[in-house]
């Protein structure tokens, strides 16, 4: 396989910029402990807004490629779903797109805990609690063959694979088992590094997460 690098800026952030984001987030995660958020959690949702740094690594079977976005995200803690069973997850956890409007967008993704499908829970992550009050999680189960992956990433994939300067097409793809979270919250900010492969494991991404509690 071919690796070609590109250091293209999005939203003004290069990948040199963007690790250096990455590194702050890491640093505030380690010093947040887990507060009102979860616990709120169970009785009603915690949200918080903020900014991703990602850097995904696009493969196409072919070559690779490098890319740096900066997207505004929403994370949300909640109580967990309910359904024919119950979610085992200490809190329900949503990330997404803070505009609903730019979820097409390169670079963006969304994270879900479990999703209510027919009435029935479909969990994906498995979120347990760590020391010093934060959380890390693991994505144990995709649940691509029943259609329902909801745990997804925007990627530019080339229209010829190998051949990215002729173009290329924004596709949501799975994000594969073993896809790993860690972070924590307090009640006024939150900071979550996410980090794993796609499904077809031709893509990798590392995105780092720092967000304002706003309600």
């Amino acid at each position: 396989m071919n690796y070609s690098v590109t250091d293209s800026p999005e939203a003004g952030v290069s990948r040199r910029g963007c690790l250096k984001i990455a590194g702050a987030a890491a640093a505030s995660v380690a010093g947040l402990r887990v507060g009102t958020s979860p616990s709120v959690a169970q009785s009603g949702e915690a949200v918080y807004r903020g900014v991703a740094n990602t850097v995904i690594f696009a493969g196409d079977g072919i070559s690779v490629t490098e890319h740096a976005y900066q997207r505004n995200v929403v994370v949300v803690f909640g109580p967990p779903k309910r359904g024919g069973l119950t979610e085992t997850n200490p809190f329900g956890l949503f990330i997404g797109p803070a505009d609903p409007n730019e979820t097409g967008q390169p670079g963006h993704l969304e994270v879900h805990s479990a999703v209510v499908v027919g009435g029935s829970v479909f969990q994906f992550w498995e979120i347990q609690p760590r020391e010093n009050g934060a959380f890390a999680g693991t994505l144990t189960d995709p649940h691509n063959q029943e259609a329902i992956a909801a745990n997804l990433i925007n990627v530019e994939t080339p229209l010829i694979p190998g051949r990215p300067q002729l173009g290329v097409n924004t596709l949501p793809k799975a994000m594969g088992e073993g896809t790993q979270l860690v972070g924590a919250a307090t009640e006024s900010e939150t900071a979550i590094r996410l980090q794993g492969a796609t499904i077809d494991q031709f893509t990798q991404f590392d995105s780092q997460m720092v967000a304002t509690r706003v309600a």
